[in-house]
């Protein structure tokens, strides 16, 4: 998944460069050290330039392509190759896989799997785990919960201490409403399930496989799967599919 690249490979790589890191830490393209030192990794876009702070032993920055203007990695974060960082991104202690594509967002804590895509404007905090080709868009923000792979959640949808599935579809202004005063409630949402807009889903609540909320729907009750939860409070119906054009 990471493509490690030692400073002392840097030096005399035809871009101007010929410094080293005094312990040989890991480093990327287009960081710029705390002491202020930089390089560019030949083939990376000129000009493009990204702060590691603080660069110590428990940064770890791997070759990516690129690493974009004014993006910050801080603490215990990897990032694998072919994927592009910013702009304008903050990574603090987070792990990033191959091709993925973070842009104008803050990850907290968060782990990502390849091929993930996120922003602009998401927030991961803590906790959050996106499997291989989850999307998630603009205004989004994941606590503590693990996406399945090939989940979409875009549009300015929270959710927290949840487990969803995988190829859900999370539509806009969807809230996990996790905290009931006293204690964090989960959400578990089952495979293929399609949460409608403007949806909340009161935890504890549970949305099985292939099941739906209808748009406004507020979930109180556990909605089986195959079925789909509509009005508020949300009664259950059987689900049926509308057919395909064309």
């Amino acid at each position: 998944m990471f493509e490690k690249v030692k400073a002392s490979t840097l030096a005399g790589n035809g871009s101007g460069s010929n410094w080293s890191t005094p312990t040989g830490e890991l480093i990327g393209p287009n960081l710029k050290l705390a002491a202020g030192r930089t390089t560019t990794w030949p083939g990376c876009a000129q000009g493009l330039q990204a702060i590691c702070t603080p660069f110590g032993s428990s940064t770890k920055a791997y070759r990516t392509d690129p690493i974009e203007r004014g993006s910050i990695l801080e603490g215990k974060t990897k990032v694998g190759t072919g994927t592009r960082i910013g702009p304008y991104s903050i990574l603090r202690d987070t792990t990033v896989g191959a091709n993925c594509r973070v842009e104008a967002s803050v990850l907290e804590g968060a782990t990502l799997e390849d091929e993930v895509t996120i922003g602009p404007f998401s927030h991961l905090r803590p906790g959050s785990y996106l499997e291989r080709g989850v999307g998630m868009g603009n205004f989004g923000e994941v606590k503590a919960s693990r996406l399945g792979a090939g989940t979409k959640m875009h549009h300015f949808s929270y959710v927290g201490d949840a487990s969803v599935g995988k190829r859900v579809n999370i539509g806009a202004g969807v809230i996990t409403v996790n905290y009931d005063g006293v204690n964090k409630n989960r959400t578990d949402i089952g495979d293929d399930a399609f949460i409608g807009s403007d949806t909340l889903l009161r935890a504890p609540v549970k949305v099985g496989k292939n099941a739906a909320t209808g748009a406004g729907a507020v979930v109180t009750k556990d909605v089986p799967d195959d079925m789909i939860g509509i009005g508020m409070p949300a009664r259950v119906r059987t689900r049926t599919k509308p057919a395909k054009k064309g």
